[in-house]
């Protein structure tokens, strides 16, 4: 899908180690896609990384998506491509922001671009 928007992706400390300054991201495990978003700074609720189930911080750390890769709008395809209890996991936690969910099936070329100081105050 072509698009004109900058997404990012947001990780935590172990998976930043892994990736480097620059990478590219894949699917691991059971995921089917890598999640990005369209928000240049994290906002765990609307992004769903509140840390609830998962106690490592997923917005320590930011990428930025470089070149063309393949990606969708989660709501263009959550329909097809989730079923009704993934569906309601994912979109039930409260202030999810489903517009700013994008989605990739990998590989997804990434830049570390820090999060500015002001931005990372704000979400701790």
């Amino acid at each position: 899908m072509p698009r004109h928007v900058q997404l990012w992706h947001y990780t935590c400390d172990h998976a930043h180690a892994a990736i480097g300054a620059v990478g590219t991201l894949h699917t691991i495990g059971v995921a089917r896609y890598i999640w990005l978003t369209d928000l240049a700074e994290p906002d765990r609720d609307a992004l769903g990384l509140t840390m609830r189930l998962v106690t490592c911080d997923r917005t320590a750390h930011r990428y930025r998506v470089m070149g063309d890769p393949i990606v969708y709008r989660y709501s263009d395809v959550r329909l097809g491509d989730f079923t009704a209890t993934e569906r309601d996991g994912l979109e039930g936690e409260p202030g999810a922001l489903l517009r700013h969910w994008w989605i990739a099936p990998g590989p997804v070329p990434v830049l570390y671009d820090p999060i500015p100081a002001r931005a990372a105050r704000r979400i701790r």
